[in-house]
């Protein structure tokens, strides 16, 4: 991760995955957790019916149970695998939880882990039934309260039953596999077919059973990895199922133009510094964003590529006549309707103004020099600073813009130099001047479809009427995972509920970007 952004545990929930592709994708993780391509990870998921013998299995025969020479059973494949313990079966009923840890990166062992993970499961799960209590020995077990004096299962001396195993792998400090736990009766042979742990005379459970309640499996899935993150001391994120088995929606896929931009050769536009998406198409139309006061910025949000955190050089005094002469070069190419320009700039907290009378100074030089053009800005916040965002007011652009990108909630993980209430005030402030306002979010960060909604409706109330939603795509594995891919129907449904709070122009869709709007 890049420094100063928060340390994550990325959770995944994948569903049924098979056996055989579970152990190509935790080969594939492990290189990329390695390599620094990924986070660490947690993945939740059931397997078909499958028996697996750990490492510390040295009698297959004996820890198997039936017929001997038939093994492994009927229409249950069986799988010898690296990781710690005996012979288990994995199915219908059990939630799986894999953590994809740096050992070595989070100061831990893979005891420490194991035992993390249990406990995860432990606060997961809350109380157990009433008369009974969860104990934690290579696993997570149900137990009868001795001071509580209820009756245990029957038989009588039956009183301590396995709810969960445990068994990790590891390898180049990386780890694999993990828990099983048990949440519902298996409806096959299932566990008729081990005797778990090595031990004939162990036995197991469900939460289902020992509760009376169905539990739900993702919900579950969610508690545990939250549980997990706090006692690794992370921030848990979720992350898309496609982004973890390296797939992308076909609704996403497009591509890109060569050549040369519609820029009359300046180097430096947004389109390519933040690799955006839309760069094929925007180029095909003779546009782009240009993106001033250099390529280097002083925040380091988790979302996006251009770089960040270093200090940047001081202002360029000729910029703005060389980015005057590229919006000429590119007008006089293009034909039809009043062109129309964006400029950007990467946040400049090293500048006293942040960086507004270089916008104003730019603005000034495409005014003397393409009068009919029609000029956006896309500001940063300025530190929330009301004198700096009225030297661009003075400069009387035809749009002034300024990004949200998330709900205030994940500000904190996202956007750490930021703050939603200073964003929201500059948005305020020029509305009440006058210009139309544009902002604007990118789905799939974390946040859910009611926080969307608050935002777009703060966003009516300040005065925005110009709005713009689009679907967040990590630009490198160093970046925030993509938590969600939201379907195109999610977009037209947010914006038609946009329209119906007086926004007078909503872009919206997965390919969607401020500065293509």
């Amino acid at each position: 991760m890049v420094a100063g952004r928060p340390l994550i545990l990325g959770h995944s929930h994948l569903g049924l995955v098979s056996y055989e592709d579970y152990l190509r994708l935790a080969d594939s993780l492990r290189r990329g957790r390695l390599e620094g391509r990924l986070p660490d990870l947690l993945l939740t998921l059931e397997h078909p019916p499958v028996v697996t013998l750990g490492s510390d299995t040295s009698d297959a025969v004996r820890e198997l149970r039936g017929d001997p020479t038939r093994l492994p059973p009927p229409g249950v494949p069986l799988y010898r695998v690296d990781r710690g313990g005996r012979a288990t079966y994995h199915g219908p009923g059990q939630l799986m939880v894999y953590p994809v840890v740096d050992l070595r990166a989070a100061g831990l062992d893979p005891v420490d882990l194991a035992d993390r993970l249990v406990e995860a499961v432990r606060a997961a799960l809350g109380d157990p039934p009433p008369g009974f209590r969860w104990t934690a020995d290579r696993g997570l077990w149900l137990e009868r309260d001795p001071a509580a004096g209820r009756p245990g299962w029957s038989p009588p001396g039956d009183a301590r039953r396995k709810l969960a195993s445990v068994g990790l792998a590891v390898r180049g400090g990386v780890t694999s596999h993990g828990l099983a736990c048990n949440l519902y009766p298996e409806p096959g042979a299932g566990f008729g077919l081990v005797n778990p742990c090595g031990d004939p005379g162990t036995k197991v459970t469900d939460l289902e059973t020992a509760t009376g309640r169905r539990v739900d499996r993702r919900g579950l899935a969610g508690r545990v990895a939250f549980a997990l993150a706090g006692l690794l001391g992370r921030t848990c994120v979720p992350v898309a199922p496609e982004d973890v088995l390296g797939v992308r929606p076909p609704w996403l896929v497009t591509r890109a133009a060569a050549g040369a931009g519609p820029d009359g050769g300046l180097p430096l536009t947004v389109c390519d510094a933040a690799d955006c998406p839309n760069r094929g198409p925007c180029r095909a139309r003779g546009r782009a964003t240009y993106l001033l006061l250099g390529p280097s910025c002083t925040r380091a949000c988790a979302f996006c590529r251009v770089p960040g955190g270093s200090r940047p050089l001081a202002p360029d005094p000729g910029e703005p006549g060389r980015v005057a002469a590229a919006v000429a070069a590119a007008v006089t190419a293009a034909a039809g309707e009043r062109p129309h320009i964006v400029l950007t700039s990467v946040t400049r907290d090293d500048l006293p103004d942040g960086g507004a009378r270089h916008f104003a100074a730019t603005v000034a030089a495409i005014r003397r020099r393409v009068p009919r053009v029609e000029i956006e800005v896309l500001l940063p916040d300025f530190r929330g600073k009301p004198e700096a965002l009225d030297v661009v007011i003075g400069a009387r652009p035809d749009i002034i813009g300024h990004n949200l990108e998330t709900v205030p909630r994940l500000y904190p993980l996202v956007r750490p130099g930021a703050r939603y209430h200073e964003s929201l005030g500059l948005l305020e402030r020029a509305a009440r001047a006058g210009f139309p306002v544009r902002s604007g979010l990118l789905l799939g960060l974390g946040e859910d479809t009611v926080e969307v909604l608050d935002v777009v409706q703060t966003l009516a109330r300040a005065g925005c009427r110009l709005l713009w939603l689009g679907q967040y795509l990590r630009p490198t594995p160093e970046h925030h995972p993509v938590a969600r891919y939201a379907r195109p129907s999610e977009f037209d449904l947010l914006a038609g509920r946009a329209r119906g709070l007086g926004f007078e122009s909503v872009a919206a869709g997965p390919l969607v970007r401020s500065s293509c709007t």
